[in-house]
């Protein structure tokens, strides 16, 4: 790898290093802008910016409260409800998805609340007076994941606080433990990665298989068990040995029937000599582990992209895209 790369993973090990330091601080240092928060709230967002919503939408589930959380990443939202609160999230503020998701609310005389960094959406939200949340420039977007997290929960603190306080001291102790250090990631080159997790943590499983496209230019799948035994089990009689290995997300206090769901698929994979990876989550908090995870797979990510020798910042194909769809007027 030549010393430009090599320059780069440093900075990026570092930057994930701070994962934690990122989330608490922006969390302590966004003013919250005291607006009325409908029962139905829907927030819009493509890519490393519209995940942060599938994760609001899996702790609002969690904690069982009585907002509900809808997440569009589309050109368009289906209908526009009334009686909602509409959030939009855009890193750079230039994602056309967002944008005319923005201007669909705007003809419907409804306001969104804006998190960007700057860009047209940030031009909008001020031109269109409204309340709007400016995150940290500078970064990709998918590494902004603590930042833009981080406001989304600051914006909709007072429909969870009493159900679930943020414990900033217990957040920056969160570290990548030993055991995922110790893997030897150079075994898994250019194999397809197959993820799997319980249905609590599926928004950690499609964020590492997210990564591990853009990071380390990798196809990947992510499924969820049980439903993955009712139709994904039977593809292991094709014969995958030395192409697939198998990433396991688990919850130790998992119910025992998910627990029999894994280990009869570990079983399943040793028989056919499948490689598996396992990332458990050992807190009592599901706010916690989300953290933690997530911090996890984002550095199996890169770990995975250094041993392929690759540029992880580098998204040419999505860039040819872009390029492409403003021809296309």
């Amino acid at each position: 790898m030549d010393s430009e790369f090599s320059s780069l993973y440093e900075d990026l090990f570092q930057l994930n290093s701070r994962f934690m330091e990122v989330f608490s601080n922006t969390f302590i240092n966004t003013n919250n802008v005291e607006v009325k928060l409908h029962d139905n709230i829907v927030i819009g967002g493509m890519g490393g910016s519209g995940i942060s919503g599938t994760y609001v939408k899996s702790i609002f589930e969690s904690l069982q409260l009585s907002k509900r959380i809808t997440v569009v990443r589309d050109y368009k939202f289906i209908r526009i409800l009334p009686d909602s609160s509409y959030i939009l999230v855009s890193y750079s503020g230039n994602t056309e998805e967002t944008i005319s998701l923005f201007n669909q609310l705007l003809s419907n005389q409804v306001k969104p609340i804006i998190v960007t960094s700057g860009g047209k959406l940030l031009e909008l939200a001020k031109s269109h007076t409204c309340v709007y949340y400016i995150l940290e420039s500078g970064l990709q977007p998918r590494m902004a994941f603590p930042n833009i997290f981080s406001v989304l929960l600051k914006i909709l603190h007072n429909s969870f606080k009493d159900k679930m306080q943020i414990d900033h001291v217990e957040i920056k102790k969160l570290t990548i433990p030993d055991n995922i250090k110790e893997i030897k990631f150079s075994n898994f080159s250019n194999n397809l990665p197959i993820i799997i997790t319980n249905s609590d943590y599926a928004c950690v499983g499609e964020r590492l298989r997210c990564q591990l496209n853009e990071n380390a230019k990798l196809h990947s799948f992510n499924f969820v068990l049980p439903e993955y035994h009712h139709n994904g089990l039977v593809g292991l009689k094709s014969t995958f040995e030395g192409k697939i290995y198998f990433i396991f997300i688990e919850q130790r206090t998992d119910l025992d029937r998910i627990k029999f769901h894994f280990k009869f698929l570990k079983q399943k994979l040793i028989e056919k000599n499948i490689q598996y990876i396992e990332v458990y989550c050992n807190s009592d908090s599901y706010y916690i582990n989300l953290l933690q995870l997530t911090m996890i797979v984002d550095y199996i990510s890169l770990v995975i992209a250094k041993h392929q020798g690759i540029n992880p910042i580098e998204v040419e194909l999505i860039d040819q895209l872009k390029v492409y769809l403003k021809t296309m007027v």
